[in-house]
């Protein structure tokens, strides 16, 4: 383990347990901010989103939001993927079924059309937007989606099933047109 991370690590239980906030707070946020290329490089999920939890709770307004965001859509897959290990691998009839429509839920939510939906497209829009020029969230932001790209996981194995890879967490979406041509 690099000196840095244990260090990281130990602010964060530092702070998360609300020890010394003030004097530990402006050391991990100068520690981030001064390493933030190794930090994005070499950490891995887990320690960028306790990271962003940090951010979340200590953070300024601005870092505040997007921090949450970053956080909970980590979890979010992490739901996912928790989700796919208790009910097992795909249905073959279940994927033909989401691919060729949406289906029910409960409360007017429906399920993504694995070929047509602009759902992701539309978050990681509205992401980058929100994120654009805000230095660490935004590089952090970006890592994240990168490795959910590189990695096994739900977005990956959706976007490889899919007929419409690129629309499933692009990198760079502010291009990309919806379901209606509309960028």
């Amino acid at each position: 383990m690099s000196e840095l991370l244990a260090r990281v690590q130990h602010l964060v239980k530092e702070l998360r347990n609300s020890r010394d906030v003030e004097a530990n707070w402006a050391e991990m946020e100068a520690l981030v901010r001064v390493n933030q290329d190794e930090i994005i490089r070499t950490f891995t999920m887990r320690w960028l989103r306790s990271i962003c939890d940090t951010f979340a709770d200590l953070g300024n307004p601005t870092e505040r939001r997007d921090a949450l965001a970053i956080s909970n859509f980590i979890n979010l897959v992490r739901l996912a993927e928790t989700e796919k290990f208790l009910r097992g691998p795909i249905i073959p009839e279940r994927l033909a079924e989401a691919k060729s429509k949406r289906i029910p839920l409960y409360e007017e939510l429906w399920t993504f059309h694995v070929d047509k939906q602009d759902v992701f497209p539309n978050i990681a829009k509205r992401m980058a937007k929100q994120m654009r020029g805000t230095g660490l969230m935004e590089a952090i932001w970006r890592e994240v989606v990168r490795r959910f790209h590189a990695g096994t996981n739900v977005i990956s194995e959706l976007r490889d099933l899919s007929a419409v890879p690129e629309r499933y967490f692009p990198l760079d979406p502010l291009g990309l047109p919806d379901n209606y041509g509309v960028v």
